[in-house]
């Protein structure tokens, strides 16, 4: 699994950057296949899985401090650092490895840093939807 994702995160370290379009630039992975934009995953990941549940509410609880609402997740996560894990960043830009958000939503990563995977008591992210966060942390974890 991480030669896997050591493997994709250089591709997208060598990739040539986005192809333009007649109409408008697409930001294409490696692969072909579409990178998605911050508003995305906020729309498609981190509300969904995150803001819906009790957690991370737009009032979150104090055992999990933050929100990750749509209009607060990107100043809630983006290079601040983890209240479980100061010395680990939420959001570390150009580091998926090492940002808090996306070893939460594996399991295998979870426990492996002594914590538990996220979203708790949910059904996990769907892989693709983590590689595609994993893609955007590694683009410098842009507000697009």
């Amino acid at each position: 699994m991480r030669r896997l994702i050591l493997i994709s995160m250089l591709g997208l370290a060598c990739w040539r950057g986005p192809e333009v379009g007649d109409e408008q630039m697409q930001m294409l992975s490696p692969d072909g296949g579409r990178l998605m934009t911050f508003q995305e995953l906020a729309t498609e990941v981190f509300e969904p899985s995150c803001a819906t549940s009790f957690c991370h509410k737009p009032d979150p609880p104090p055992a999990a401090p933050m929100s990750m609402e749509h209009a607060k997740v990107y100043a809630e996560i983006v290079d601040v650092a983890s209240s479980q894990k100061p010395m680990l960043k939420r959001v570390a830009p150009g580091d998926p490895a090492n940002s808090y958000v996306v070893i939460k939503m594996r399991a295998s990563t979870a426990a492996a840093h002594g914590t538990t995977r996220m979203p708790l008591n949910k059904p996990e992210v769907a892989e693709e939807l983590i590689q595609q966060v994993e893609a955007w942390i590694l683009r410098g974890a842009p507000n697009d």
